[in-house]
């Protein structure tokens, strides 16, 4: 029986720089890395000797919601009768 090889490439590209902390030991995060992830706030892993910084970003509100189409004869201003359309099917 042959033997199967699988050859799996991955490109990674790293950009490193090298930042000086000021007296609070804050750094200034790159504007490219700024620009593309477009987020006001970060999440911080530390590991042993490394610091990650990878982006937060905001769930959009539409996703948080379901919604349902209805058809619908009362006026959406009186609630009652939309009430009563909506449960038993009847409009008056």
């Amino acid at each position: 029986m042959g033997n199967l090889f699988i050859l799996v490439i991955v490109k990674m590209v790293e950009e490193v720089s090298i930042k000086s902390l000021d007296k609070q030991g804050r750094i200034v995060i790159p504007s490219k890395w700024r620009k593309k992830h477009k987020v006001k706030k970060v999440k911080i892993i530390i590991r042993d000797d490394e610091i990650l910084i990878k982006p937060v970003k905001s769930p959009k509100l539409t996703e948080l919601f379901d919604s349902i189409e209805i058809d619908i004869k009362s006026p959406l201003t009186d609630w009652k009768k939309l009430k009563r359309e909506m449960l038993t099917g009847e409009t008056k």
